[in-house]
């Protein structure tokens, strides 16, 4: 691992994952993408807990020969074992979104809207323009209502938490450190233009 400081790391997390991709969420939200927040936010849980569970890429060699880059944590025995994302979602829920259901979660959002734009047997997703419904009601068919502008107030609460538990435990620090270096984050990059022609000019 590199000598990559702790107070470096938060602050990474904070630029690239708060200010950028969830903060794009937030303008997204209010720009008439609701359904597309929805997505993003699930997107969002789904780097938390990458970073939660430690995840780090290793190549490996198939049965057929060939090199694929897969996902990989470091198990309660110091052992390396191929990651899971069912598992990591639902266990990133269950620890900072305990409100919800972490299968019905993973099943009905993850899967079921981010892959298959489907909906779900146990929520149903609304924006904020239908006053008569509330976050976590149910339906008349007994489905959980989730209103977009609650649930991401609930996954920034989340990430404040997983965020103060990353400073206060040394065990989550590394892990977040082993998924940044081995996948980084996406950011803004400055772009400088290169100018065409012979003289540049």
């Amino acid at each position: 691992m590199s000598d990559l400081t702790l107070t470096q790391l938060v602050q990474t997390m904070d630029q690239s994952l708060f200010y950028w991709e969830f903060k794009d969420i937030e303008r997204s939200s209010k720009g008439g993408g609701q359904l597309a927040s929805f997505i993003l936010a699930s997107c969002f849980i789904d780097a938390l807990a990458g970073f939660y569970a430690g995840v780090f890429q290793k190549e490996i060699t198939t049965k057929k020969q060939t090199i694929e880059k897969r996902e990989f944590i470091i198990n309660d025995k110091g052992e390396e074992e191929e990651s899971r994302s069912g598992k990591r979602y639902t266990t990133f829920v269950a620890r900072y979104l305990s409100q919800y259901k972490p299968d019905n979660l993973y099943k009905d959002l993850r899967c079921g809207l981010v892959h298959a734009y489907a909906t779900g047997q146990s929520y149903v997703f609304s924006d904020d323009t239908n006053q008569s419904l509330f976050h976590m009601d149910n339906t008349l068919d007994g489905q959980i209502i989730l209103k977009l502008e609650d649930f991401l107030a609930d996954i920034r609460i989340a990430y404040r938490q997983y965020r103060k538990d990353i400073i206060d435990s040394n065990d989550l620090f590394i892990k977040a450190k082993r998924r940044y270096e081995s996948m980084l984050l996406m950011g803004p990059v400055k772009i400088i233009p290169v100018l065409s022609g012979s003289n540049n000019a």
